[in-house]
């Protein structure tokens, strides 16, 4: 059976390395999207066997000015996934094992993150892997993640 997920993620890189790591080991249609406001729209059109999300993403400070990081995005299009009610599963994939946003919120590790999200989103949220693109040890942590919700 074709398996239908979602990478919701900036780094068109990143983006590739999921897509083909994904392809390779499962029959799926993957959906690429770069930003956490085009993942809304994606996310209405079908059922989702799976999203794949980014925590941090890049953001624009208008026409003209730098680009900046959001370290916990992702959070927000959890946060809509839950009032939507929409359950697909999520695997969080972050290259990022420390986060902070606007001076009032500190995460510093992978694990915090795991429990903060556990207990937030229950629903949706099943997992984090770290990926570092210099290595193919994430590689292994994501297919083992990817079983447990795809293989059940």
């Amino acid at each position: 059976m074709k398996r239908n997920v979602l990478v919701v993620e900036d780094s068109s890189s990143k983006a590739d390395s999921i897509t083909q790591l994904v392809k390779l080991h499962y029959d799926a249609q993957v959906e690429w999207v770069s930003t956490i406001s085009g993942a809304y729209a994606v996310l209405n059109r079908k059922q989702w066997d799976l999203v794949i999300l980014d925590m941090t993403f890049q953001v624009s400070q208008g026409l003209g000015q730098a680009v900046k990081k959001e370290a916990l995005a992702g959070i927000e299009l959890l946060q809509y996934m839950s009032a939507k009610e929409l359950r697909y599963p999520v695997i969080v994939a972050t290259q990022h094992d420390e986060f902070s946003q606007g001076g009032w919120i500190n995460i510093n590790s992978i694990d915090q993150l795991h429990s903060i999200l556990s207990e937030a989103f229950p629903e949706q949220y099943r997992s984090v892997v770290h990926v570092d693109l210099m290595s193919s040890d994430w590689h292994l942590e994501l297919m083992k993640a990817m079983r447990r919700v795809i293989d059940v």
